[in-house]
């Protein structure tokens, strides 16, 4: 499977946000000082990636829809993936040994509740 511009911006920021996170933990030696920045500037592109490539706008729409109309269309579509797909994605997600897998599969499942995808 091919990843898309949203998958590969979203995955870019998280190993960001881990890089980051990694150097803040070594606050306290100057030599790292550079790199923080560099990284938090780095970030903030990424995050600017995220915004332009993955309709962060849908996502928005989507989630502020008025229940009435929301929920109906999501449970048809969560009762559609229970002939297929929910059971599949659920035993890969058991067999997972990986957060990483665990979280893409869960986002495959997100997906499938508010038809939106990266």
């Amino acid at each position: 499977m091919k990843e898309g511009v949203c998958y590969i911006a979203v995955d870019q920021a998280i190993n960001a946000a881990e890089t980051v996170k990694n150097l803040l933990t070594q606050f306290y030696i100057p030599s790292n000082w550079a790199d923080i920045i560099r990284i938090s500037n780095s970030y903030i592109s990424f995050i600017a990636s995220i915004n332009s490539n993955c309709n962060v706008q849908k996502l928005i729409k989507t989630v502020t829809t008025n229940p009435t109309t929301l929920l109906p269309a999501a449970v048809s579509r969560i009762g559609g993936g229970f002939i297929l797909e929910i059971p599949s994605i659920y035993l890969k997600m058991k067999k997972s040994c990986q957060c990483y897998d665990a979280a893409k599969y869960a986002g495959n499942l997100f997906s499938l509740f508010m038809d939106y995808y990266i």
